[in-house]
């Protein structure tokens, strides 16, 4: 009599790509939020129509075989944001102390408050000042867009830049 001998189960193997695609996708949505991850699996073909948001245009992809290719919903138009740190000269009045308009402040490092404008990343504070002058960062002399005092009695002195430092620093 023959002996029956069970075989063992085999468990699908995800191929080591599926596995990077999979981990980058998890990235992606972890960091940019899941409308993201559209383009990172999206045939190169894939157009919306007038209809369609890009987002329902994409493809899911996932290892299971399936008869119909599932899409995402469609995704609502998130307003444009104000980014953390603007600030202007509308918001500052008199008081504003630089020749542009406006534009972004940020703190890097976790001190140098830096303003960001026309392509320029402006030193502000002391700490970023003396990085640029260290040759530490590229950062550009603030004084290039800090405005002159127009106050009588205040001849060659600046307009304090002490509300772009706190707005600066607010975010360290």
């Amino acid at each position: 009599m023959g002996e029956y001998v069970q075989q063992p189960t085999i468990k699908p193997r995800r191929s080591l790509l599926s596995k990077v695609l999979i981990g980058s996708a998890a990235l992606v949505v972890a960091c940019c939020g899941l409308s993201a991850i559209g383009a990172l699996f999206a045939p190169r073909s894939a157009t919306p129509t007038p209809t369609q948001s890009p987002a329902s245009a994409v493809r899911v992809v996932d290892e299971a075989p399936h008869t119909s290719t599932p899409t995402m919903p469609p995704a609502t138009a998130a307003p444009t944001a104000t980014p953390a740190g603007y600030i202007s000269k509308s918001m500052f009045g008199d008081k504003w102390p630089l020749s542009v308009e406006d534009g972004v402040v940020q703190c890097r490092y976790g001190s140098h408050v830096v303003f960001v404008a026309g392509g320029k990343v402006y030193a502000v504070n002391g700490i970023a000042s003396g990085a640029m002058k260290a040759g530490k960062e590229d950062y550009v002399d603030i004084r290039e867009i800090w405005v002159d005092d127009a106050r009588p009695g205040h001849e060659g002195l600046k307009i304090s830049i002490t509300p772009v430092i706190d707005a600066g620093l607010k975010l360290c």
